[in-house]
C-alpha cells in the first residue's frame, strides 16, 4: 500500500515480485541515492531504476512522466512505472519506492568520467538538447527548466554511437523542490539570481524567457563536456543579483576559454554554426542570447541572421553543413528498434 507522502499520479505500479533488483553504487556527485538493474524474470529483459531520495523532489516529477509519456517523445526517458516495495527474499530489500525507466549506461556526469564523445556523438547532444528544448516550449510556464549532467541519461548500444535522453523535469506547484547547489550552479543567470533572492520560493518567473533560460543550462553542459572546469564554483556565495553580475566576468572568461578547446578538440573555427550556436546560448544577458526561433532558423536553406552584442552574425545553415535538417527538430536520429514495452 502506498505511503501518504508517496503520489505516483498515473504511474503504473509493477509487481516488484517480477523483478531480480541489483543495487548499483552512486557517483559522489550524483543526485541520484541509488540506482538499480531491474531484470524482468519472465524474459530476462533489463531495465534501469532509479531510487527516490527525496519523495517531495519526486512528486513533483512524476506529473511530469504523465504529461510527456503519451507523446512517445524520444529525446527522454521512457518511464514505465514504480516499484514501491520488493519481496522479502531479495538480497537487497527496496527502503524507497524506484522509479522504472529504459535501461540505460550511466548518466552523462558519469560516462565523460571515462570517456569522451566522439564529434559525432557531441554534435547529437546538441540536438536532443535543443530538440527537448522545443517540445517544453509550450509548457515553460509551469515547467522548472532545468538542464545538468546528471540529467542526461546515455544509452550505450553494443556498436554504434551513443544516445542521448533526459531524464526528468517538474512541474512548479506551490513550492520548490530542495536544490542543492550542485543543481542551481547550472542554471541560467537571471533564473539563479530569482531563486536567490526568493530564498528558495518559487520566483516570479512570468516575464523570463525560460526556454533562453533552458538553453543557457545546455549551453552550460555543452562547455563542460570538454573541460570540467568548475566555472560555476564562483557564484557559490552569490545572494543577489548585483553579486552575481560582480563574478560573471569571471565565470565568462572561462567559457571563453572552453570554446577555444572545443574548437581544438573537434577542429572547429570560429566561423562553425555550432560555435555560434554556443556562444550565443550561454549570453549573460538574455536579450543577447539565441532563441528557440532563431536556433530553427539553423536547420532552414538559408543564412541565419543572429544579434549578438555589438555586431550581427550570418552563418550557414545546418543543412548546408551537411546536416540532415529533419533530424534537428524529429527524433528519427534515435533508433526506433529498441522495442521497449511493458
Amino acid at each position: 500500500m502506498e505511503s501518504e507522502s508517496f503520489k505516483p499520479h498515473n504511474l503504473k505500479p509493477l509487481n516488484a515480485a517480477d523483478y531480480n533488483i541489483h543495487f548499483e553504487s552512486s557517483s559522489a556527485h550524483s543526485f541520484w541515492k541509488a540506482t538499480c538493474k531491474c531484470i524482468r524474470k519472465k524474459d530476462n529483459k533489463a531495465f534501469r531504476g532509479i531510487v527516490i531520495p527525496d519523495l517531495d523532489y519526486y512528486n513533483a516529477c512524476f506529473e511530469f512522466f504523465d504529461y510527456v509519456s503519451p507523446f512517445e517523445n524520444w529525446n527522454f526517458l521512457r518511464c514505465f512505472g514504480y516499484i514501491e516495495k520488493s519481496p522479502s527474499d531479495q538480497e537487497d530489500a527496496l527502503q524507497n519506492p524506484v522509479i522504472v525507466f529504459e535501461e540505460f549506461k550511466c548518466t552523462l556526469a558519469q560516462y565523460i568520467i571515462e570517456s569522451d564523445l566522439t564529434k559525432d556523438e557531441f554534435e547529437d547532444l546538441v540536438k536532443t538538447l535543443i530538440d527537448a528544448i522545443k517540445f517544453l516550449t509550450r509548457d515553460l510556464g509551469s515547467i522548472f527548466p532545468r538542464i545538468n549532467p546528471d540529467l542526461i541519461a546515455v544509452i550505450k548500444p553494443k556498436s554504434g554511437k551513443a544516445i542521448f535522453k533526459l531524464i526528468d523535469m517538474f512541474f512548479i506547484k506551490n513550492s520548490l523542490p530542495s536544490l542543492p547547489f550542485e543543481e542551481t550552479k547550472w542554471f541560467a543567470p537571471e533564473l539563479y539570481t530569482a531563486i536567490v533572492e526568493n530564498s528558495g520560493k518559487i520566483p516570479d518567473i512570468s516575464h523570463m524567457d525560460l526556454a533562453k533560460s533552458m538553453l543557457f543550462s545546455a549551453g552550460l553542459v555543452l562547455l563542460y563536456l570538454n573541460s570540467r572546469s568548475n566555472f560555476q564554483e564562483k557564484r557559490k556565495n552569490a545572494k543577489s543579483g548585483e553579486d552575481l553580475k560582480k563574478v560573471w566576468p569571471q565565470e565568462h572568461s572561462i567559457l571563453d576559454l572552453n570554446i577555444e578547446k572545443l574548437k581544438i578538440k573537434y577542429s572547429y573555427t570560429r566561423d562553425d554554426y555550432i560555435i555560434i550556436l554556443i556562444n550565443g546560448m550561454i549570453q549573460y544577458d538574455p536579450n543577447e542570447r539565441h532563441d528557440i526561433d532563431s536556433i530553427r532558423g539553423l536547420i532552414s536553406n538559408e543564412p541565419v541572421a543572429i544579434h549578438m552584442g555589438d555586431e550581427d552574425v550570418s552563418f550557414t545553415s545546418m543543412e548546408n553543413k551537411g546536416i540532415e535538417s529533419d533530424n534537428m527538430f524529429k527524433s528519427s536520429h534515435i533508433p526506433l528498434s529498441l522495442g521497449l514495452t511493458l
